[in-house]
This record gives C-alpha cells, structure tokens and sequence, in this order.
C-alpha cells in the first residue's frame, strides 16, 4: 500500500472564549480521477470554519502521490494507510473518491463513523473508452496549452469559479495519465457499485446531479449515475440520504454552498 500526500485545513478556533473546547471532529476529502487534493480549496476551508478538522488525500497516481496506478482495493488500501486506523467523524469522496472510500470500508468497516458520496459511477453509466480518450485529450491540451485549457473549463462549466479551473487543469498536469487513462479504460481498474453499496453500514449521505440519460464521457456530460444504476445503488444503500442537485458530475465546484449546507445538515442529524 501507498502513504499518500496529504492537505490539511484546521478548524477555526473559538474566538475569545477562554473556555476549553472538545477535539474537532475529523473529515477527509478524496478527489476524483485526474483531480487532487487542491481540488477541494472551496470545500476544506468551508468545513474548517464549520469546525472539522478537515485533510484532503491525493489518490494513488495522482498529485503529489506515488506514481502508478492499481485496483479499487489497492485505493482502498492507501486511504487505510493513510488517514486510518480510524474512526474518521465524515469521510467524503467524489467519483472515483468515493468508490476509494467504499472500498477502504469494505476492508475495514470501523474506518468511518458517516459517509457522503458525491456522484459515485455506475459501471454502466460510464462509457469507458469514450472517457479514457477524453482524459487523453485533456492531458495533450493541458500540456500544449495551460492557459486555453482553462478557458476551455470555464466555457464548459460557466458555473465553475475561476479557480476551480485552475486546480483542475493543475490535477490533469499531475497526474500519472498513462496510468490513469490505463485504468479508466478498464485494465486494472473494476467495480461493483452494488455490491459495494449493500456492505456499507454507516449513516450514508449521496449527492447526485440530474439525472438526463447520458453517459459520463460523453459530450453532453451528465451524472456518473444514471437509469437502472442509479435505481439500484440507492435500494442498496437502504436508508441513506440522497439528494439531487442541478450542478453536474462536479456538484462541489458548481454548487459549493449548497453542497456545504446538505453535508453540514446531515453531519448534524447523524450526531456529529
């Protein structure tokens, strides 16, 4: 297993209050394919002023981690090594993030006391090999033109802030792309979000965009959990929260007040 980088964002203190004050409560971040732990500079400050205690990961391949790629156990088994024994307060994941967290619990059910898992992909609602050749793309375009990458990001994501854009293309140029593309493409990398789904046995929060029929990697973009996929994860997921906002497969970057007022919520009504 791998020790990954790692950011950090500590809660705000108490103010003048002379009065001692308990251990904030912890949360880690886990970012998507081609993102990194920067990715989160909306987010981590966001929670620290909540009062978490808040790091963000860099997954295996990916920032300022340990090159190379691996299963969906061997992500797992770098969040473990990481941020565990545990028990982590709130552990969040975005796409590939959170298929990492769901198998980091699969080998270790007491690493977390509640889970949010934003956009989670279903096997079927990735077209692979449409996705690897677009991360290919971006890799070449971020490359050949930093600058014009960026404006590209922000036409396509007119609700993205600047900076958002900036963070990405810097996890496209980070990353490790033959190994990322390689997995995407479905060498190494496999999933079963159902059953991942059925062994999950803490409080659950899913955040989900619109679901409009199309595959993530396609042109028109879309949530990475759509139809049949989507129907079936949540009847696995018996009980969790679920709740759907407009904001694309990057709902954190297109909404992140929003997606900070629902964690927030369910945070408090799980028992924080």
């Amino acid at each position: 297993m791998a020790t990954l980088a790692t950011r950090r964002w500590e809660a705000a203190g108490p103010g003048s209050s002379a009065a001692p004050r308990p251990s904030p409560a912890r949360a880690v971040l886990v970012h998507g394919v081609t993102a990194w732990s920067n990715t989160w500079w909306r987010i981590g400050p966001g929670l620290a002023e909540r009062g978490w205690d808040v790091v963000a990961v860099d997954l295996r391949g990916h920032g300022d981690s340990p090159r190379g790629g691996g299963s969906l156990d061997d992500l797992g088994g770098d969040l473990i090594e990481t941020v565990g024994p545990g028990p982590i307060d709130l552990l969040i994941g975005h796409s590939l993030g959170a298929l990492s967290i769901l198998a980091a619990l699969r080998a270790r059910p007491e690493l977390a006391r509640r889970v949010v898992l934003e956009e989670p992909p279903g096997i079927a609602s990735v077209d692979r090999p449409l996705l690897a050749a677009l991360i290919e793309d971006d890799l070449r375009r971020a490359q050949d033109d930093r600058d014009g990458f960026i404006a590209g990001l922000l036409e396509q994501n007119p609700r993205w802030h600047t900076r958002d854009a900036i963070e990405a293309a810097e996890g496209v140029l980070r990353c490790d792309g033959a190994a990322v593309v390689r997995a995407v493409a479905g060498l190494e990398l496999d999933w079963d979000l159902v059953a991942l789904a059925g062994e999950l046995r803490v409080p659950s929060l899913v955040l989900l965009a619109s679901d409009v029929g199309v595959k993530l990697g396609s042109d028109a973009g879309g949530s990475a959990l759509n139809g049949r996929d989507r129907t079936r994860f949540l009847a696995a997921l018996d009980g969790a929260r679920a709740v759907v906002i407009d904001g694309g497969h990057c709902i954190y970057r297109s909404e992140p007040e929003a997606w900070l007022d629902e964690v927030a919520a369910f945070a408090k009504s799980a028992g924080r």
